[in-house]
């Protein structure tokens, strides 16, 4: 589909169908984009919140499914479950974009990456996506966005049973409640016997035909309760244990996140948060080339929000991290390397609101132990130009430290090995956008975007290859984003089109498609039942084909989902995925899903 024609379909979408009831509050308050909670619809930035009502309507087997329907967002994965995943938001690399779980930094530090790929969506209470570069709040990795992921909350006993292709099956049992000392404790367990994860395309080196299965087991633990009568401590777990086969290997994997928070209101007009943070990804890899990585992030955040008279907030923080990483062959008992690196950064940022007129100024300073300091601002205004229509702009730079693995990795028989002396990518991006209420009932947001990202590092030159800043990329875009409400049908669609070029060749970005469309709908069925559709459109992107840049088509899926309550405390639940069994790729040599189904029956009482 031609991107003139996306953004004709999402226009003619706004301006045809009739109003009826909001397809989403305005109201839903959100923390990413400012850290303090404000209102969706007054945020200066694209924002998008995804809640546990929206995933259990999906019935999406993992949360890369229900991530790829949402504007700005492409995902590339090498297989099947719990293979290696890429998240990409407005064609900015993978590690360009920050992941916080329960507030915490969850990327590796080696990598630089999230593992997605290993987040239960059975542990996930709420998402929060915020598009465009946040760095002057987060710091390092936010320059393509932010991914917030808030763990699971109980209220009440529950057990969710699940079967579905691929030998696809698994269980989760949780409960919660309490009052003075507040409870939450969520436990599951799957497995699937998988597909192939590569084909032919990726190479006699790689392909082998057999099947590719996965295990985990996960852990999900909330406990909240009162400090005096002003303070609030709570402390938050994930962890998942998994077994990845992937084609000539298997992964054996350890992900945790945890946090300690403390939060107590000072003053009336003063609140801090202290807030203790613990990230762990243990990796075993048994191939013909043996690996165990480990990364340990020690985090500590302390942040003041202070509220200025009238229509005022001021934030001020501070925020100490410190990454160690090993990668060893545990054959034969050698260590590839093991290095530390620390960083220290204070923040403050100031919202102000006076009429029509909104503002947002941020300000961070980080220190970082290998390359020096660096200093990210962002500045962002809104106007409320009618009732039904407001603007708002922003301009903001943003930053990514090298990983452990491009200062120290010593590389691959001495090929492609890592620079001590490398700087960090910088960012300089703008935005506006317009947020139109049509009629009574209907609302269409529309924002145009630009990045540019200078000193990438890559791996370039001549032998060994080094890791090196030389590169340039350029970044463009348009998204679309629309939700209103049809009789019973609760529908949201969105368009993104994008250029993610290489600034130097000119050459388009990897695995960064120009073009989506997303159609979503949900229709209640009576009291008892509820029927969901999606229709996805992705247009082609290039990718490696063998060892030489090409195109990998693109390709439309439709998925159907749906659940049904059988009397008060239980409800069965499926999703037919790929209805029409399309072959397509995300990654080139690498298998997708074709047909399959998924049934749970979930009680709670």
């Amino acid at each position: 589909m031609s991107s003139s024609r996306v953004t004709l379909l999402a226009l003619s979408l706004a301006s045809l169908w009739p109003a009826f009831a909001l397809a989403e509050n305005e109201q839903t308050i959100v923390v990413t984009a400012s850290r303090t909670p404000q209102s969706a619809d007054k945020a200066l930035a694209a924002v998008t919140v995804i809640t546990r009502r929206d995933i259990e309507r999906s019935q999406a087997p993992t949360l890369l499914e229900v991530l790829r329907l949402k504007a700005g967002i492409d995902i590339a994965r090498t297989g099947g479950k719990g293979s290696g995943t890429s998240l990409f938001i407005r064609g900015t690399n993978a590690n360009h974009v920050l992941v916080l779980i329960d507030g915490v930094r969850a990327g590796s530090a080696t990598t630089g990456k999230t593992p997605l790929e290993f987040i239960p969506l059975d542990q996930v209470q709420r998402i929060e996506i915020v598009r465009g570069p946040r760095a002057a709040l987060y710091g390092s990795d936010a320059v393509g966005g932010v991914v917030l992921i808030t763990t699971r909350r109980l209220r009440r006993t529950h057990a969710t049973i699940r079967a579905g292709s691929y030998g696809e099956r698994g269980l989760t049992i949780g409960t919660g409640g309490g009052k003075r000392i507040r409870y939450s404790l969520n436990a599951g367990i799957e497995k699937t016997t998988g597909f192939s994860a590569t084909n032919p395309g990726a190479g006699s080196f790689t392909y082998d035909p057999d099947k590719d299965g996965f295990e985990s087991r996960n852990l999900g633990l909330r406990l909240s309760g009162a400090v005096g009568d002003k303070g609030q401590l709570s402390l938050k777990l994930m962890q998942n244990r998994s077994r990845v086969e992937y084609d000539k290997g298997v992964s054996e994997s350890t992900n945790r996140v945890a946090s300690l928070r403390f939060t107590h209101l000072t003053t009336d007009a003063w609140t801090q948060t202290l807030t203790l943070g613990n990230t762990l990804d243990d990796i075993l890899t048994r191939s013909s080339n043996p690996s165990l990585i480990i990364t340990h992030r020690l985090s500590l955040d302390w942040q003041n929000d202070i509220r200025l008279a009238p229509g005022g907030k001021l934030s001020l923080g501070l925020n100490l991290y410190r990454d160690r990483g090993s990668n060893d062959n545990p054959i034969a008992g050698t260590r590839t390397f093991g290095n530390t690196i620390y960083n220290r950064a204070l923040f403050a940022s100031w919202l102000k609101s006076a009429g029509a007129n909104n503002v947002q100024v941020s300000l961070r300073h980080d220190r970082h132990s290998q390359f020096g300091s660096k200093t990210t601002g962002l500045l962002a205004w809104g106007r409320q130009l009618t009732k039904h229509t407001r603007l708002w702009a922003s301009a903001g730079t943003a930053f990514k430290a090298p990983t452990l693995n491009d200062l120290y990795h010593p590389g691959y028989s001495g090929f492609y090995p890592g620079n001590p002396n490398l700087q960090p990518e910088t960012s300089k991006n703008i935005e506006i956008g317009l947020k139109q209420r049509l009629g009574k009932n209907q609302r269409l947001e529309i924002t145009l975007f630009g990045n540019r990202i200078k000193n990438l590092i890559t791996y370039a030159g001549t032998a060994p290859y080094q890791a090196t800043n030389i590169g340039l990329a350029k970044i463009r875009g348009v998204e679309l984003v629309y939700h209103t409400r049809i009789g019973e049908w609760l529908l949201q669609a969105n368009a993104t089109w994008q250029q993610a070029r290489n600034g130097d060749t000119g050459a388009t970005l990897l695995r960064r498609p120009d073009r989506k469309f997303t159609l979503a709908g949900t229709r209640k069925l009576g009291e008892r039942g509820e029927l969901s559709a999606e229709w996805l459109l992705v247009g082609h992107h290039e990718d490696y084909v063998g060892f030489s840049p090409g195109r990998v088509g693109g390709y439309g899926l439709v998925n159907l989902s749906g659940q049904y309550r059988i009397g008060k405390r239980s409800l069965l639940g499926w999703r037919l995925e790929n209805l029409f069994d399309k072959s397509y790729q995300q990654a080139y040599g690498y298998n997708t899903p074709g047909r399959s189904i998924y049934l749970s029956l979930r009680y709670s009482r």
